[in-house]
């Protein structure tokens, strides 16, 4: 695991549950909300509907965090290889560039 993963996950659960919590919360019917676990059972939470969705928020967050990633590296990839090549073809001698143009 990197740290960069860590942040990524962490990124991901606060803004799923926040997603949740602030957003979806007030407004959603009372089955779907997460209830506050059992003061007799031994978990501190409680598994229900409510868990459910919190628990999809946060991976769909995940996955699109995880693909903005993977577009961003493409997209700074592609914009590196245009510079460097726009790079070595304003290096080359103008003679070379004459030479090919006429032959």
């Amino acid at each position: 695991m990197t740290p960069r993963r860590w942040i990524e996950y962490l990124a991901a659960i606060l803004a799923g549950n926040a997603i949740y919590f602030l957003v979806l919360f007030p407004g959603l019917p009372t089955a779907l909300q997460h209830q506050p676990p059992d003061p007799s059972s031994a978990l501190p939470f409680r598994f229900d509907a409510g868990l459910a969705l919190d628990f999809f928020l946060c991976v769909t967050v995940y996955g699109v965090i995880r693909m903005a990633s993977r577009h961003a590296q493409r997209w700074n990839r592609r914009s590196l290889d245009d510079r460097l090549r726009r790079s070595l073809r304003d290096r080359q001698p103008r003679d070379f560039k004459r030479g090919q143009a006429e032959n």
